[in-house]
């Protein structure tokens, strides 16, 4: 079994890492154990029917979310103590790029205990993409809601383009490199995805509260507001434009969606086409 434990970072962080230690695993046709996951299981099918958030699945029987942290805080406790399992570290935050765990020499039976979050597997995540998507599908109850609204919006519009909007924690991270005002996310869409003349609709999703209207010439709607809700919805979306974050890039990911990455060049701000994420490499890459 490789067991994963880090809980750093929010839900797009805890969605790459566990699906670099999932595609791992199946590559390895061994078990992976996603206690790192917490409290975010409670929202995908594959964790949610899964005690300790395994794959393949431990026990049919779902797992109440109310046991996630307590389960993770007391094995990350106990795995120091067990013998048979080889325990390895990940890297601290300043000493990236990734620990690449189809290059490192890992023991090929018993379990093996990941502690820490900057570990990848960027190829088997490519090459088993598929089972990765199906584990982490939303449940009913967070699609239904997102997939009526789209089912109406499809009928009145040829294009819908989600625009995530982070501010919040942004505005520190990396000496705000990737903060961006609203208005600058307004003009990089207007330049980017609405130069053609299809009818689109833009729907906006932001960890902040952005004012209705902000794009005066094209229909924009609010996201749902919640983090799954506002995940699901962008995976969904014809187009997606953001910045370097692991949560749309997750969206692009899951719905094989085309990213517009915002950025800073020479020229000004905009949104550069960068396609859809086959792999979550993008961050890794950028952390190198």
């Amino acid at each position: 079994m490789i067991i994963s434990t880090s809980n750093f970072g929010r839900l797009g962080n805890r969605l790459q890492l566990s699906a670099f230690v999932l595609a791992y695993a199946i590559k390895e046709d061994r078990r992976a154990a996603l206690l790192g996951l917490g409290k975010y299981a409670r929202y995908f099918v594959g964790p949610s029917n899964s005690w300790f958030n395994a794959y393949p699945p431990i026990s049919a029987t779902p797992v109440p979310s109310s046991f996630h942290p307590r389960i993770r805080w007391l094995l990350r406790r106990s795995l120091r103590h067990l013998g048979d399992i080889e325990l390895v570290h990940g890297v601290e935050c300043s000493e990236r790029p990734f620990r690449d765990l189809e290059r490192m020499t890992l023991p090929q039976s018993g379990s093996i205990h990941l502690d820490g979050h900057y570990f990848s597997a960027i190829e088997c995540l490519r090459a088993n993409s598929g089972p990765v998507r199906r584990f982490f599908r939303p449940l009913p109850e967070h699609r239904t809601d997102v997939d009526e609204l789209f089912a109406k919006y499809r009928r009145s519009f040829d294009k819908i383009v989600g625009v995530h909007i982070r501010h919040g924690d942004y505005k520190k991270w990396e000496s705000g490199r990737h903060f961006f005002e609203t208005d600058a996310y307004v003009e990089a869409v207007k330049k980017s995805v609405l130069a053609s003349h299809t009818k689109t609709l833009i729907i906006v999703v932001s960890d902040t509260e952005i004012p209705e209207g902000i794009f005066t010439e094209t229909p924009c709607v609010q996201g749902p507001g919640t983090e799954i809700g506002d995940l699901y919805t962008l995976s969904k979306c014809d187009a997606i434009v953001g910045p370097l974050s692991t949560f749309n890039l997750w969206a692009s990911f899951f719905g094989e969606v085309p990213r517009y990455e915002m950025r800073r060049s020479d020229s000004g701000l905009g949104a550069v086409p960068v396609g859809a994420s086959k792999d979550l490499s993008e961050i890794v890459i950028y952390a190198g």
